[in-house]
């Protein structure tokens, strides 16, 4: 009797041990399934986020060469600007002279006129003069 409960005793560990260890293998079954598709999931959101940072980097590329043709630019216009300032500081210097030339002229010809004047009252005076001689 004493080995018939022990075989019945090692018979119900026995289907308890397979109930266990089947069910942990259907757990672990499932748990590879879930970690399958978790890692599925994972590997697509890292492709998705490759791919981001892929056009991201394209991007920021393309803005830097934007930005550095823009910068040519404005150095290009800031030169233009230069050479423009430089060339306005010498129409000012040239406008400063002929200013003072023209003022020079003026003078010169405020003299001529007074002088012209003067010698025209000279010719009336003498042609005055010769008419009277003249009579």
């Amino acid at each position: 009797m004493d080995g018939i409960i022990q075989f019945t005793a090692g018979v119900a560990v026995g289907a308890i041990g397979g109930y266990i260890a089947k069910s942990k293998s259907e757990k672990d079954t499932a748990s590879n399934d879930l970690d399958n598709r978790k890692f599925s999931e994972l590997e697509e959101d890292n492709e998705s986020l490759r791919k981001r940072l892929k056009e991201l980097t394209d991007e920021l590329e393309e803005k830097n060469r934007e930005n550095k043709s823009m910068r040519t630019k404005m150095r290009n216009i800031e030169d233009r600007l230069d050479d423009k300032g430089d060339d306005m500081d010498l129409l000012k210097s040239k406008l400063k002279q002929y200013q003072l030339e023209n003022e020079n002229l003026k003078g010169n010809l405020d003299e001529m006129k007074m002088l012209y004047k003067a010698r025209k009252q000279e010719l009336e005076n003498l042609q005055e003069k010769y008419d009277k001689l003249k009579e």
